[in-house]
């Protein structure tokens, strides 16, 4: 796929790295010809990718691996697939190791639905053995926090179209539990907020949960 800075991006099932264990690729080619292997799987954190890749809003690329992941045991055949993200310089990150429990061997790639998630399948697995459709929400990163006055603070967070989300403080850093301030705050779109009356507190840290 192309990405917007203008190169393509792909993936291959092998390679001939780390003493040839052959576990796949994600590069980058130019529209010139010039190519860069950005990131070599091995195993735990995924194997054998079959599917083109997705970029995000974030500008970060989204894909699966048909194998590997941190169940990875080739011996006891334990080697279910993952979904990842990287960087456009080669930085990535496990997102899911699938377990038979939640699927395995995803082989189609990722798509982007118009509420900003992820959405995929696996072709086996699940409660009934015969595959998944899952869903990779994005999650709540506050963008804004406002003063409106001595007792009204202002949030705002990155969301998904129905989310439901749990918005939570605490008093001090230190401080390790923390208050519920609202359980069941439901997203219009790709950002959602909320305003605490905080009753002139003079100190207060916030986070952002999906509601369980």
């Amino acid at each position: 796929m192309q990405g917007t800075d203008g190169s393509f991006y792909g993936t291959t099932s092998g390679d001939t790295q780390f003493g040839g264990t052959n576990q796949g690729t994600v590069f980058r080619i130019t529209t010139n010809g010039a190519l860069t292997s950005l990131f070599f799987f091995s195993g735990k954190n995924g194997s054998r990718p079959r599917a083109p890749l997705i970029q995000g809003p974030d500008g970060n690329f989204y894909g699966t691996t048909f194998e590997g992941g941190s169940t990875y045991n080739p011996a006891a055949g334990s080697s279910y697939g993952t979904v990842f993200k990287i960087t456009p310089d080669g930085s990535l990150t496990t997102l899911v190791s699938f377990n038979v429990t939640n699927g395995f061997w995803p082989a189609a790639g990722l798509v982007l639905g118009n509420d900003g998630n992820l959405y995929g399948t696996t072709p086996y697995g699940g409660a009934g053995g015969g595959g998944t459709i899952f869903r990779l929400v994005r999650q709540p990163v506050i963008t804004s926090i406002n003063r409106s006055n001595a007792s009204e603070t202002s949030l705002t967070w990155i969301s998904f179209t129905n989310g439901t989300y749990q918005v939570e403080y605490k008093s001090t850093l230190a401080a390790t539990n923390w208050t519920v301030l609202a359980g069941n705050v439901s997203a219009n779109g790709s950002t959602a907020s909320f305003t605490d009356n905080s009753g002139g507190a003079s100190e207060r840290y916030y986070r952002i949960r999906l509601s369980p």
